[in-house]
């Protein structure tokens, strides 16, 4: 994960939800909000003996802008940056199921 992208990431403040099997990591910075909606499957089964979380819906748009905002992103920047975000927020997930 690129350290200049996860220190952007880093300024949000992030809280995780859950609802049933959907969990919900939001990204909070003053007016710049977003969140990463994630669905729990499996585990706890011979064949797949762990949790798996799949990300179904994105809405990070404001955190990139103020990331932009920070220091101008050029478009081969904007994948690095999605995957970083996967990475961060996963791992927002895996704090929040494993205290």
């Amino acid at each position: 994960m690129s350290v200049k992208k996860l220190y952007h990431l880093e300024k949000f403040s992030t809280e995780v939800t859950r609802e049933g099997d959907i969990l919900t990591v939001t990204y909070k910075n003053g007016e710049f909000t977003g969140m990463c909606t994630y669905i729990e499957r499996g585990g706890l089964t011979k064949i797949q003996p762990q949790r798996i979380y799949l990300l179904t819906t994105s809405d990070m748009g404001d955190v990139i802008e103020f990331i932009h905002k920070e220091t101008p992103l050029s478009s081969e920047d904007l994948n690095d940056l999605q995957m970083c975000i996967r990475e961060h927020s996963l791992e927002q997930i895996h704090r929040f199921v494993n205290p």
